[in-house]
């Protein structure tokens, strides 16, 4: 176990984990997992593989995954497969692959591959699909839709 000094800032702290990095910032902690980077600060990493938190933000996590990237303030990340938040705040991507929230705040993306929410969207999500781009605020987008149910 690596406290402190050896692993960043201040209350930081590295549990069980391979190869993981902690530079700068404060009260992080990378738990478990292989190959993680993180350098934000209040941030956590959890699990999986070659994940990543940078660029000086707060408030972070991510549990699980593998090759996701979270560059933002107070987001998360579930699980998933090379999905990206950057440059943006109060979002979350759980599941899927390839993914990515760029520029823009309170926004999710759950599962799917190749989704895209950027720019000044808010308060918008994609549930599935692939290839989707969100362009409106407050919107529900998805790939093909059923719904089914009896009177």
């Amino acid at each position: 176990m690596k406290i402190a000094s050896e692993a960043g800032g201040a209350g930081s702290v590295i549990i069980a984990a391979q190869n993981a990095t902690l530079s700068g910032g404060s009260g992080n902690a990378i738990l478990g997992g292989n190959n993680h980077n993180l350098s934000d600060s209040n941030t956590a990493l959890v699990g999986g593989l070659n994940n990543t938190a940078t660029g000086g933000k707060f408030g972070g996590a991510i549990v699980g995954g593998q090759q996701n990237t979270l560059n933002t303030q107070q987001g998360g990340m579930l699980g998933g497969y090379n999905n990206t938040i950057a440059g943006s705040q109060w979002n979350a991507t759980v599941g899927g692959n390839t993914n990515v929230v760029n520029g823009s705040q309170d926004n999710v993306i759950i599962g799917g591959q190749s989704n895209t929410v950027s720019g000044l969207v808010t308060q918008t999500v994609i549930a599935g699909g692939s290839g989707i781009t969100a362009t409106q605020n407050n919107t529900l987008y998805t790939g093909n839709f059923v719904a089914t149910g009896s009177a």
